[in-house]
């Protein structure tokens, strides 16, 4: 009867550990490069853009330019609210007033399609 007890409590833990780790995996953050290359929802973080007012773009890097520009490899993001983001901004009048970027980075959750990560969620 005790090793029954013992033998349940075992299997028990196991099952529930499994399922723990399949959860951290699936929030763990990729990396922009690794995104590109991805189907699916996934977690990325990077520098976020958006120029001309409404292309937006995430990036690895921000290259050292007034305004920032973005860096390294970036990907598309479609459907993030704004709004909820806290942006730097050109100084109003500037004709690079057109520009917005996050001078922290920033992680992103949604769904990769064709190189695009749409459905973007601050995560």
């Amino acid at each position: 009867m005790k090793r029954t007890v013992v033998f349940a409590a075992l299997v028990t833990t196991l099952f529930a550990a499994c399922g723990d780790d399949a959860s951290d995996e699936a929030a763990e953050p990729v990396s922009i490069a690794d995104a590109i290359d991805t189907e699916g929802e996934v977690v990325v973080t990077g520098y976020l853009f958006v120029l001309d007012g409404d292309s937006v773009v995430l990036a690895e890097l921000i290259a050292e330019s007034f305004p920032p520009q973005p860096g390294g490899a970036t990907i598309t993001v479609e459907g993030l609210d704004l709004a909820a983001l806290d942006l730097e901004e050109a100084p109003e009048g500037s004709e690079l007033a057109t520009t917005r970027w996050s001078s922290e980075p920033v992680s992103l959750t949604g769904s990769i399609s064709s190189g695009v990560l749409t459905g973007a969620e601050l995560g």
